[in-house]
């Protein structure tokens, strides 16, 4: 029996509306997202060119690196505009270990979005201290990349 690694699950709100911060999230993807430090051609010490998506189920979620070649990070597995996103999240390994990256955009009630996303799947990077690693790593990743890059990008403090 495989063991289930905990997922993350991170929340904010944004005050924009679901339909804004959704757009945000994905059509100003390479606005926002840090690539100086969340990028495969950051981990050579060059931040990468833009990130981009493809926006459809089956779209890829990618990086133009420093060098202008291209390093896909993710496909969509759901797309539902102002609503949903979610992704088989890869980013520099073999897409059959993909862990499951889902965003939800919901009407927070006071004009604003509640922004859920929960990074799940862990188990299949394998068991033990470096499935558990990667796991901690993104813990931190997706605090960074939410509140420093997301965030403000939707008007957020």
């Amino acid at each position: 029996m495989i063991a289930t690694i905990a997922p993350i699950r991170k929340k904010l709100k944004v005050p924009v509306s679901p339909e804004r911060a959704f757009e945000i999230f994905t059509a100003r993807l390479g606005k926002w997202w840090p690539l100086g430090s969340h990028s495969l051609s950051a981990n050579e010490g060059k931040p990468a060119l833009s990130a981009e998506l493809e926006p459809r189920n089956g779209g890829k979620v990618f990086e133009t690196r420093h060098d202008g070649s291209r390093a896909d990070w993710a496909t969509i597995t759901v797309w539902d505009p102002g609503r949903t996103l979610a992704m088989d999240w890869y980013v520099g390994r073999d897409p059959a270990q993909a862990t499951l990256v889902e965003i939800g955009f919901a009407p927070d009630g006071s004009g604003g979005t509640e922004v859920v996303l929960v990074h799940s799947r862990f188990e299949r990077r394998g068991q033990g201290a470096a499935a558990e690693a990667a796991r901690d790593r993104y813990e931190e990743g997706w605090d960074f990349v939410l509140e420093d890059g997301f965030s403000p990008a939707c008007g957020g403090a």
